[in-house]
């Protein structure tokens, strides 16, 4: 499937850190509530060298996240990977995978911290510091054999038709989806 193959490949440009990194990303609360329940990323995660970057604070209700990253972790730190025509280079951003094992522990926010409002003009709920507890860096998915049957796909376009049209989608096409999209999630992060 092309898709596992685009994904496994995206994978495979990030390289083990080689150095302990601290990077920072300010964090919608409701996605920073569903990494501290899953233990792990649960995405492609953006984070910055520099600081917590205010203009990423344009969502409501906002978490502040300092991630400790240690050598052994993978990354994708655009700044040394994009040396030319890099259009963010201000942002010294670090990408880090989907799927890795965190440890959180929230912090107090301090006086400079309530200064990053959110789009309400709201100080950060929370602060944590993020700890990535992964050491294995590899991922060994077997990408020879479908997911499941094309079923789940085509639910996913059904339901996301009816979302933008304004329409709730069908219940069985959304159960459908999320089933597959859990497998599939699943199969291209196993290691």
């Amino acid at each position: 499937m092309r898709l596992f193959t685009l994904l496994k490949d995206l994978l495979s440009a990030f390289t083990v850190s080689g150095n302990e990194r601290t990077t920072y990303r300010v964090e919608r609360y409701d996605d920073y509530l569903e990494m501290k329940e899953k233990g792990k990323t649960v995405s492609f995660t953006s984070t910055s060298l520099d600081g917590f970057l205010k203009e990423y604070s344009d969502r409501i209700g906002i978490t502040l996240m300092v991630f400790h990253i240690p050598q052994e972790a993978p990354v994708l730190a655009f700044g040394e990977v994009l040396k030319e025509g890099y259009l963010k280079v201000q942002e010294n951003e670090i990408l880090l995978p989907p799927g890795l094992s965190l440890e959180l522990k929230e912090i107090p926010l301090e006086e400079e911290d309530l200064e990053i409002k959110d789009a309400l003009g709201d100080p950060p709920i929370v602060k944590c510091k993020a700890y990535i507890k992964e050491k294995d860096t590899s991922r060994n998915s077997d990408l020879s054999s479908p997911v499941c049957d094309l079923k789940g796909p085509q639910s996913g376009i059904r339901v996301y038709e009816a979302l933008n049209k304004g329409r709730e989608p069908d219940l069985e096409d959304v159960e459908i989806y999320a089933e597959w999209k859990r497998e599939f999630i699943e199969k291209v992060l196993s290691e």
